[in-house]
């Protein structure tokens, strides 16, 4: 089996092949990193204003400290362009104090293909200074400021639990930021990731339950593949309260064109409980690169 073919079908839940491991229980699994959530409050340019009121700006930011960075996710929406955008940053302290730099690592919108706000997609530098439960994030260089520094101010809020939107959003950020880690924590410590063209040995789809267990499994996948992509098309409800249907697609450097697969949800708590996913095209590899002929043998 191709390695695209391989990383195609994680996303989809269907590696076609892919083996079951047993995965003894890891104590830093049980719970998901430290993250605290913050609400944005207020911001200005640094030569002035900035109008965000005028297009319904509403963001919150969920800010995980980690060993040697801070990760940053950002769930912006614009009531009146009526889209969202979640995006993923790298926060990784300077040498001078509070100055960090701020590395784009995934990008998420609804409607598909909308820009919604402006496109911070840049490396750039910054600062986050905490005090208290307020958080100001300063981006050089901004695009809501026309270049100029860009002061964002956040207040921290309660912790809740994600919907069926911010869940899915963020698990295709994480797919595509290739963190084994980050999405085996967005699942239930009971949950299960289901292979459905994958058979076990009873003639059941393979399943992989527990979050070391997943994680193990991404881990796999990640390492097999040169590069991957995945892009959200829609959001759906599914059948039953807690369960929700997620349109995407997938791409990576064998393939010759988008795969496009439908993945089921079943949430419990803001959480995955379990997840399946079916091929709604087939694959289509790309054309083989022939291999160089090595040079020539010398005549005798």
């Amino acid at each position: 089996m191709s390695r695209a073919v391989h990383v195609m079908c994680s996303l989809a839940m269907c590696s076609l092949g892919c083996a079951t491991t047993s995965v003894a229980p890891d104590e830093s699994l049980r719970l998901p990193a430290r993250t605290d959530r913050y609400t944005w409050v207020d911001a200005h340019c640094s030569d002035g204003e900035i109008d965000l009121a005028g297009v319904g700006f509403e963001r919150t930011v969920d800010v995980e400290r980690r060993n040697d960075s801070v990760l940053l996710t950002y769930d912006t929406a614009l009531a009146t362009e009526g889209c969202r955008a979640l995006s993923v940053w790298s926060a990784r302290p300077e040498k001078d104090l509070y100055l960090y730099t701020l590395v784009p690592e995934a990008w998420v919108e609804l409607p598909a293909g909308t820009v919604c706000g402006e496109q911070e997609r840049a490396t750039t530098t910054g600062e986050l200074h905490f005090a208290g439960d307020t958080l100001e994030i300063i981006t050089q260089r901004s695009p809501w400021c026309r270049g100029y520094d860009a002061h964002f101010i956040y207040r921290a809020m309660p912790p809740v639990e994600l919907e069926g939107r911010e869940l899915v959003a963020r698990y295709v950020a994480h797919f595509s930021r290739g963190d084994s880690g980050a999405l085996a924590a967005m699942f239930d410590g009971h949950g299960a990731l289901i292979e459905s063209f994958s058979a076990s040995a009873d003639g059941q789809p393979t399943r992989h339950e527990g979050r070391a267990a997943i994680r193990a499994y991404f881990e796999r996948v990640f390492s097999s593949a040169r590069w991957h992509a995945a892009r959200l098309i829609a959001v759906s409800p599914g059948e039953g309260d807690n369960v929700i249907i997620a349109d995407l697609e997938y791409m990576d450097s064998e393939l010759s064109e988008p795969l496009r697969v439908r993945s089921s949800f079943v949430l419990a708590a803001g959480e995955i409980f379990e997840s399946d996913t079916q091929l709604v095209t087939d694959p289509k590899p790309a054309p083989a690169v022939p291999a160089q002929a090595g040079p020539a043998e010398p005549k005798s």
